[in-house]
């Protein structure tokens, strides 16, 4: 039995301090508990919406006629991609070049990287162009959608 009333009312507020917080935990617990069983009952709604609507696909069939717009596709073409990827990689090494290096310019890239995945790029043959550097340049990448341009001596285009 304890005499002492300041360590009686000491372990008053002990006991009060741990009743609170058992108190908060478990109503932390029933609100997580409520939390979970909202998100449970919703699953639940959902597979029986998916059952139901499989159960119909099975009874009724599959409709396979789709509509074009309702596929997904990408709205870039192959050259599209080709020149996005190419003008990338162009940037990318001009960032990682090293004192010194030689690099490809970006449109030495972008037909390489055509030629690699098989996409025809547009470009204009046998034409020697002199850059500002000084460089000369035997083939050029034409712009988007444009026809490519043949070698003038070609047999084939004569």
């Amino acid at each position: 039995m304890v005499t002492d009333p300041a360590l009686s009312a000491a372990i008053g507020e002990l006991a009060d301090a741990v009743l609170y917080g058992a108190a908060g935990i478990v109503g932390a617990i029933m609100l997580m508990s409520a939390w979970l069983a909202a998100i449970l009952l919703d699953a639940c709604h959902q597979l029986r919406k998916l059952a139901r609507h499989l159960w119909e696909i099975r009874d009724e069939g599959i409709d396979i006629n789709v509509e074009a717009g309702a596929v997904s596709r990408s709205p870039f073409d192959a050259e599209q991609l080709v020149r996005l990827y190419g003008f990338i990689l162009g940037l990318w090494h001009k960032r990682t070049k090293l004192q010194g290096e030689a690099i490809p310019s970006t449109e030495r890239l972008t037909l390489d990287l055509a030629e690699a995945v098989g996409v025809e790029l547009p470009t204009r043959q046998d034409v020697v162009g002199i850059r500002p550097n000084g460089t000369t340049v035997k083939s050029s990448l034409l712009p988007y959608g444009a026809e490519p341009i043949p070698a003038a001596l070609d047999p084939e285009t004569a």
